[in-house]
Parts: C-alpha cells; structure tokens; sequence
C-alpha cells in the first residue's frame, strides 16, 4: 500500500511540474475525441483511421472517391482519396459515432450556413455531414505567412440546410473568436490559426514597429476585418520549445 501511495504522489508531482514548466508528458496527454450524433437516415463522413465506437443502429461503409475535386484534396489538402461514411437507419431516432485523432489537440465544431464558407488548414479536417461539399483552394501571402498554410480546404453546404464540420488543432485547446466589427476587427498570431469563415477579410502585416517584429517575438500576424467567426489555437511548439532551455 506504502508503494502505490508513493507511486501516485510521484506522479502527481511530475505531473504537476511540468504543467508550471509548460510541458505535459506524453502519458498525461489529451487526443482528440468527439462522439457525434447522426439523425435518422442521415450520413456522417469520416477520415479514415477516426472511428473509435458507433452506435448498432449505424451502418458503415466505406468508399473510394475518383471526383477531380477529390483528387485535388488529396494531392494539394492532404485528404484522403478514401472516406467512411456513417448511416443511422430508420427504425431508431437517432444514432452517434464517436472520433478520435492521432495526436495532441482539441476537437471543435461548427456549423455551416446556407451560403456560408468555412476556410480550414489541411489535414485540420475530421468529419463532416452529407450535406457539405469541400474543396481546396489558395490563400494567398496571408497562408504562405500563416499556419493555415498556402493551400486551403474550403467547405460549404450544397442544400439550404444547415451543415456540420468538425476539424482539431494539431496541439493544445482551440478558441473561438466571433469577429463583429469592421473597424475594430482583430490582430492574431499567424502560427495560431486554424479556420475561418469566408466572411472574414484577412491581412498580414507586421505587428507595432518594427522592435515589435524584429525583438519582441511575435513575427508576422494576421488582421481580420469583418463580420464572422476565426478559430485559433495555443502554440504549443512554442510552449515547448521555451521550456527546454
């Protein structure tokens, strides 16, 4: 008993020292892991290598997509050619899958209006309903400077319905900021970047003078202006990478 006690207090301790030095063992680290619900007679596609658990009224198969689109996604997105889908059938009201991801981070979601663009960095996708088509696309100077990176996936529904994405950061917790007004707007991190709605202006400049961006460690970021919703995560890399020294 005296060594089980030790053990944990030991644990504990390590555990504790390095949250205050900004590193988590591997052993204590968080995955991804969402459980998502699927109404009667509707589809849920998944990346391959997600699913953890499904409900027995969900039925899954999986397909092989040969679309120009897809293959673009694949070569230029980082998405797989292949995708599994969830159906729940008829005869229950409704049915769940449960996801997770293969390395540190935090599983969101978000929901897709009639008319409305979400703007992912690639390989940030996890699953998305039926209803929701992607594609991938450029972003310019701001994705080449940011972590959202040059080559994009764009996702919006193909019907007047609402549609759901779910995408996670590589690492740490992801935030999200509803952006409202043009004037005011807001400054981000391009290494903290993940999605944003198509709403959204994006710009990159340089933050304060220029002993803000040569000396104060902040390097480029990204204003956005406009009316809609910006997703950004914590630099863990950064995090890490400080605390080794």
């Amino acid at each position: 008993m005296f060594l089980y006690i030790t053990s944990a207090l030991l644990l504990l301790s390590v555990y504790s020292w390095s949250i205050e030095n900004g590193s988590v063992p591997s052993a204590f680290q968080a995955f991804p892991l969402q459980t998502i619900s699927i109404d009667r007679s509707k589809t849920l596609y998944v990346k391959t290598g997600m699913m953890q658990a499904f409900s027995s009224n969900v039925e899954m198969s999986t397909t092989m997509q040969f679309s120009m689109c897809a293959i673009a996604r694949k070569y230029l997105g980082g998405e797989d050619l292949v995708v599994n889908s969830f159906t729940a059938n008829s005869s229950k009201k409704q049915g769940w899958v449960s996801l997770e991801e293969s390395f540190v981070g935090q599983t969101v979601q978000h929901v897709i209006l009639p008319g409305e663009v979400l703007i992912m960095k690639k390989k940030a996708l996890m699953a998305f309903d039926e209803n929701v088509d992607l594609s991938v696309g450029l972003s310019g100077i701001h994705g080449y400077l940011s972590s959202i990176g040059f080559v994009i996936v764009q996702a919006k529904t193909r019907d007047q319905n609402p549609g759901r994405v779910f995408f996670a950061s590589e690492k740490g917790v992801v935030k999200k900021l509803q952006i409202s007004s043009e004037e005011t707007g807001a400054l981000v991190d391009n290494k903290q970047i993940i999605a944003y709605t198509g709403s959204l202006t994006p710009f990159t400049k340089a933050p304060g003078n220029f002993f803000s961006w040569g000396y104060g460690k902040e390097g480029f970021v990204t204003q956005f202006s406009g009316y809609g919703d910006l997703y950004v995560g914590t630099c863990v890399d950064f995090i890490e990478k400080e605390s080794t020294k």
